[in-house]
């Protein structure tokens, strides 16, 4: 796609074609265009009025592409409530905004920890030998990743066996807890990541009854509140945008889903939320920070391009372009086609390469 460059030089010459495309331009304000200048010169001109000097553009083939700006912000990519099948009294809690990994306490209940470990599957009963299933796989996968396989007997294969329980014995001692190798109910929540804690849905000194913590995954997003034509037109699921975060660089982005806006009145405004993949993000960006979403949409391929502005309007309707001929600007009947970004495509009697009269 080529750019639009370019300067303006000169005075327009002649107070016919001077009140011609002034009405040009106020036509063209009223579509909403916004004037710009492709790889522009100055021309001079002997043309019989005084000032000579034009200011010209080439026309240039390319492709039209509407841009959009929309704020948007820093959102977690993922936040829920962590289950937890602990039971007694909270003992002790992580601060708001910890990073929590595997192998690491999320809280205490009845001065005993409960640790993190990776997993897709919730804890849903106690693990002992003889246990077979996918929660004791996540369980042995954890165990040998932590480093409690010293004997490097376990096999990672859904059952719980001598070896498994030897490495559970291994990871309760630093724990501080009994050496049992029955790894009891609440004393592991699984999630398939590290989590960072939003907020605590219980205190110290309350009943560990249900979920203590509200977490987040690591992993970000960007979360624009759009009108729901404008994200149809600019933020289609799969589509490729560029991300402004306030502190950090550029980045690229894939709009991941587009959801209606809740609250809102199906007779105002079709607001809808726009959920865009950020990947990782620096600690530091905090959610909330505020984001510019650049989105593009083509409007047209391999088409002759002029600025909105080289349009004149015809008295008996219609567009037109100042053409150079021989250093003489003349009148040439147009075919407008597509407008961004202060451009339109033009067809009939223009060929690439020509030069047309723009004003200063």
């Amino acid at each position: 796609m080529s750019e639009a460059v370019g300067r303006i030089g000169g005075r327009a010459s002649g107070g016919r074609r001077r009140g011609v495309r002034m009405l040009a331009r106020m036509t063209v304000v009223a579509l909403g265009a916004v004037a710009m200048v492709l790889g522009g010169c100055s021309t001079s001109t002997d043309d019989g009025v005084a000032g000579g000097e034009l200011a010209t553009v080439e026309v240039l083939t390319m492709d039209l592409v509407a841009t959009k700006s929309l704020a948007a912000e820093v959102a977690p990519a993922e936040q829920r409530a962590l289950p937890n099948r602990a039971q007694g009294i909270v003992t002790a809690l992580p601060e708001i905004g910890a990073v929590i990994d595997a192998g690491e306490t999320l809280f205490v209940v009845n001065e005993q920890p409960v640790v993190l470990l990776l997993g897709d599957v919730p804890a849903y009963r106690t693990m002992a030998l003889g246990d077979v299933g996918s929660d004791v796989e996540q369980l042995e996968r954890g165990l040998v990743a932590l480093g409690f396989d010293a004997s490097d007997q376990v096999v990672v294969d859904r059952t719980f066996d001598e070896a498994t329980e030897l490495a559970v014995r291994a990871w309760q001692g630093p724990l501080g807890i009994e050496s049992t190798g029955v790894v009891e109910l609440g004393r592991v929540a699984f999630s398939s990541e590290a989590v960072r804690v939003l907020k605590l849905l219980a205190a110290v000194g309350q009943p560990a009854a249900g979920a203590v913590l509200e977490v987040s995954s690591l992993s970000r997003m960007v979360l624009v509140r759009a009108d729901a034509d404008e994200a149809a037109e600019f933020l289609p699921i799969g589509g490729a945008v560029v991300l402004e975060i306030s502190g950090a660089q550029a980045r690229d982005g894939v709009v991941l889903n587009v959801r209606v806006a809740e609250g809102m009145p199906s007779d105002r405004e079709r607001a809808v939320w726009v959920e865009i993949e950020a990947g990782e993000v620096a600690a530091e960006i905090l959610d909330g920070t505020p984001v510019r979403v650049r989105a593009e949409r083509t409007e047209a391929t391999d088409v002759l391009a002029v600025p909105v502005a080289a349009l004149l309007a015809l008295a008996e309707g219609g567009f037109a372009v100042e053409r150079l001929e021989a250093g003489v600007p003349v009148v040439v009947s147009v075919e407008t086609g597509a407008f961004a970004g202060g451009l339109v495509a033009i067809s009939g009697g223009i060929g690439a390469g020509d030069l047309v009269v723009v004003p200063e």
